[in-house]
């Protein structure tokens, strides 16, 4: 056997990594797609996200886990989204 064999040996592609790179490519492609199609601020988690770290500034502390901090002026435009979609199922019916 030639002295480069022993380091340079044709492996075989296993299973188990191409599942792996699959994977990684689809949630890239993924991760991508969910950036590109939602707005800024407008994901699903953004306000707690944003409430938290006001309440890390704000107070100096971690918050409590299981109590989400969402500040006033967040929590009013929840409840203004909510009647905007009362509002619109409503007129739909009609």
């Amino acid at each position: 056997m030639p002295y480069y064999e022993r380091w340079i040996k044709p492996s075989k592609p296993s299973i188990g990594r191409n599942l792996l790179i699959l994977f990684v490519f689809l949630s890239l492609i993924k991760g991508l797609l969910f950036a590109a199609i939602i707005p800024a601020w407008q994901g699903p988690d953004e306000p707690f996200q944003f409430g938290y770290v006001q309440y890390l500034v704000e107070r100096k502390a971690f918050s409590i886990m299981g109590k989400a901090f969402l500040p006033p002026s967040i929590g009013f435009c929840y409840l203004f989204s909510l009647v905007e979609l009362v509002a619109l199922v409503l007129r739909s019916k009609i």
